[in-house]
This record gives structure tokens, sequence and C-alpha cells, in this order.
């Protein structure tokens, strides 16, 4: 006999009819989460019904028939509701009522669909502590990701501008970090795809005047320019000037890569392999070291 059936089997034995015990089961063979409280409605209702039902026949009974008639019905009761006692009256109706809707924590926790579910529980609980831990993890983790791109974004886009930073190295990464701290506090965020989004206070991308959306680069250059000066390109030397001749006036030294006006595009691009390859040189002195080579130029193309 399957457990649905055992089920229909002990509603039967308290009125519960199996097409009224059919609707617990959200599926046919799953109880409902508020099967207990229909079945106790049920039951309160039956009772509520059989006290209706003996109170009146008790009444009628104790109306119409002697002493003897009355003791016999109550043995009657007694025995068709198994109330075993010396109970007469309203107090043997209560004790049938009592055991005609008893409905106690026990009964309800020894149920194999109660201790299904408290089974379950207690599998899930240790998992829904790892795994609140592991997103709080991945929260700080994103945090110090988002911190990286955004320095890494600011640091491409300023040494782009070739802007004036101090000539110390510690002080200049200082003033950078000072820089991407302002764009972190004026509300740049990093989407999914890993790209630096200026937004507003209410957390929408900015928009220029226009309605156009404000990008990156225009963000960093207008609060970089608020706050730095550009380096000044090198002047450049008249050929064949006072004091100097053409080719010395037009030389330049970047940390120790002298650089000169080409002769050919293969000394011109060798000239700017050694600057990319230069491990002394900091992204902002190869940014002017290169521009400085193309304004040199090449004398005569091959």
């Amino acid at each position: 006999m399957t457990e649905k059936e055992l089920l229909f089997l002990a509603l039967k034995g308290v009125g519960i009819d199996e097409q009224e015990a059919e609707t617990l089961y959200s599926d046919g063979t799953t109880l409902k989460g508020d099967a207990k409280t229909v079945i106790e409605s049920k039951l309160k209702a039956r009772a509520d019904k059989i006290k209706a039902d003996l109170t009146a026949k008790y009444n009628a009974g104790h109306q119409a028939a002697k002493a003897e008639v009355l003791t016999t019905y109550e043995e009657g009761l007694k025995a068709k509701y198994a109330v075993d006692g010396d109970f007469t009256g309203q107090e043997l109706i209560d004790k049938i009522i009592a055991a005609q809707s008893k409905v106690d924590e026990a009964t309800i926790k020894a149920h194999p669909s109660y201790i299904k579910i408290a089974n379950e529980l207690k599998e899930v609980g240790p998992k829904a502590k790892k795994l609140d831990a592991v997103q709080a993890e991945l929260t700080v983790i994103k945090s110090k990701v988002t911190k990286q791109s955004l320095a890494q974004a600011a640091n491409d886009e300023l040494d782009a501008l070739n802007l004036s930073f101090s000539s110390d190295a510690k002080k200049a990464a200082k003033q950078k970090q000072d820089f991407i701290e302002v764009l972190m506090q004026n509300g740049v965020k990093i989407d999914d795809a890993g790209n630096p989004i200026p937004c507003g206070s209410d957390g929408n991308p900015l928009a220029d005047a226009h309605g156009n959306e404000v990008t990156f680069k225009q963000f960093v250059k207008q609060l970089a320019e608020e706050r730095f000066d550009y380096n000044k390109a090198p002047a450049k030397a008249a050929a064949g000037g006072a004091g100097a001749s053409g080719a010395a006036a037009a030389a330049a030294t970047f940390k120790g890569v002298t650089l000169t006006k080409s002769k050919t595009e293969a000394e011109y691009y060798s000239q700017k392999e050694n600057i990319e390859n230069n491990t002394e040189m900091t992204k902002v002195e190869k940014h002017a070291a290169l521009l400085r080579l193309t304004e040199l130029g090449i004398e005569t193309q091959v």
C-alpha cells in the first residue's frame, strides 16, 4: 500500500472521503504546503458536527428516556468511539470529540512528508551558509578587479594625454593613484565586459549637453586637464642654426637613446623599435620620444 493510500485510509476513518483527500495533493503525488491546515480544518468541522449531533441526541435522550435508556446510549457511544472510563453526559461528549480530532505535533512529525522535508532542510542549511560565504568573497574579488581594471584604463588614457607628472617615479605613481580615486568618487563603473562607464549620481551613464553619452576618454581628459599641465613638446631646431649643425640641433636624447632624423625608413623603424623596447623609460617618456621621432621624420623615402 502506498503512502497516499495509507493517508486516504486514515482520513476516511475520521470522515474525510477520497475525493476530499485528493485535493490535498498538488500533482497527485505531492502534499500541498497547506495540507496540515486543511486536515485540521476538516477535523475541526467534523468535531463541531459531532459535538452538535451528540449534544442534540444527548438532550433529546435526556428529555425523552429513562436513566437506564440514557446509560445504555452512553455505553453505546463509548463502544462506538472507543472511549474507556466512567464518563457520562457532556464529559463523555468532550472525550469523544478529543479522541476524534487528535492531530498533535508528534503525529505531524511522524509523517513521511514531514521527515523528508526536515532532512532536506538539514542538508540545505550548511550549503546556504557556504554559498553566502562564497558570494561575500566574490564581492570582494569583484571590487578589486573593478579597481584594477579602472586603474589600467585610466593609466592608458593619462599616458596618451602626455601630461606633466612628477619626475620622481614614486610621486608620479601617487599622483596617478590619487587621480584614479577621483574617478571612482565621480561614479565611474566597470560594466560586465570590463569597459569603464562614467555615470552620474543616479547611476545612469553621463551625457553631454547634446544628449550624447560621455566616453571614458572624454571624462578622463576633462578631469585631468583640471588637475595637470601638458608636457611641452621639444622645440624644433632650425637646420643650420647658430651654434650647432643641422643634424646636432635636430637630435634628442631620452634615457640614453639618441634620436636623429632618419635617412631611410629602415633607420626610422629601428629607432622606433629601440624606444618601444627600452626598459628604463616610463610610458610617458616613451610617448614623448615617439612624438619627437615623428617630428624628426625621414630624409628620403625608400
